[in-house]
């Protein structure tokens, strides 16, 4: 559970990985870290990889998500990509790309995921 800074082909990717987190807590505790990264890049200039391989996302998750987006992602994320969205989170996910201004584009793999932000 990390939040690293990928360079690739000169741009900045901001890519949370989730994937050891295994209680609601963790996972806020990631997404905490990414504002704090998002509070320091230009508005609308951020790319976003977020890997939720093997996680159970809840409620919880969810609220402070959207909550997050409100504060900051929404004015500072340009392009946004996930991984390991499948069952309850593609569902999760489709309920809060209806809200908001933030889309996330669900990918199979790391690599395409990139190329998409990157574009």
């Amino acid at each position: 559970m990390s939040v690293t800074i990928l360079q690739v082909e000169g741009k900045k990717i901001v890519f949370a990985d989730y994937t050891a987190c295994k209680q609601s807590s963790e996972l806020i505790e990631v997404l905490h870290k990414c504002e704090e990264i998002f509070k320091k890049m230009p508005n609308g200039e951020v790319l976003s990889l977020g890997d939720f391989t093997g996680t159970r996302i809840d409620k919880e998750f969810m609220e402070e998500a959207k909550a997050v987006a409100i504060r900051t992602s929404n004015k500072k994320v340009k392009k946004s990509a996930l991984l390991g969205v499948v069952g309850l989170k593609k569902v999760f996910l489709m309920g809060y790309n209806l809200v908001s201004a933030q889309k996330f584009i669900p990918f199979e793999t790391k690599e395409a995921a990139i190329s998409y932000l990157i574009e």
